[in-house]
């Protein structure tokens, strides 16, 4: 729920299954980084299970990073594609820009449109494709997701978490209570 917006859990489903086949369209292929630099909106679990539906590895950034930031993290991780929001397109894009790694550049908003030049519409990206995807099947040791430090005594480095890790963190995060 975010104000008068609410999502059912198949609504979710349908939408990240509409966000993974338009990955696997694109080109993306299972282990492909797929960077995201989005508030805490309704669209970031859509695309983030989306990525891991089409057996990608989630990036995420911090939504205050600033442009040459940006390039680091999408050119270190060598992403593919790199989803923005639109408040924060002016470092989001020249970042993605300098990153020649990244294929595809998707502008996230709330009622779609926007988007800058050589950018593509995430309403627009998505809204032709099927709810139904077939998930890719990946391994316990498999790499999910991909989280950069802070970079206090040097660049951010990517931490990379594999699928078994994310299932240890919520199994033990249901016990501790």
């Amino acid at each position: 729920i975010l104000d008068d917006f609410k999502l059912t859990y198949a609504q979710l489903n349908g939408a990240a299954n509409q966000v993974a086949n338009a990955l696997v369209e694109q080109g993306i292929k299972p282990g492909d980084r797929v960077g995201m630099m989005l508030p805490n909106v309704p669209q970031f679990p859509i695309i983030y299970f989306g990525i891991l539906k089409a057996g990608g590895i989630v990036v995420p950034m911090n939504v205050l990073l600033k442009g040459r930031e940006v390039a680091y993290y999408l050119s270190d991780s060598e992403s593919s594609a790199f989803f923005y929001w639109d408040m924060f397109a002016k470092e989001a894009v020249e970042g993605a820009r300098r990153a020649p790694s990244v294929k595809n550049t998707i502008h996230v908003s709330m009622l779609g449109g926007g988007a800058a030049e050589g950018t593509t519409d995430f309403f627009q990206l998505i809204g032709t494709q099927p709810k139904a995807f077939d998930s890719v099947a990946t391994g316990a040791d498999d790499i999910c997701l991909l989280i950069y430090t802070s970079g206090t005594t040097g660049k951010p480095k990517g931490a990379a978490l594999t699928n078994f890790n994310l299932f240890e963190c919520c199994h033990v995060g249901t016990h501790i209570f």
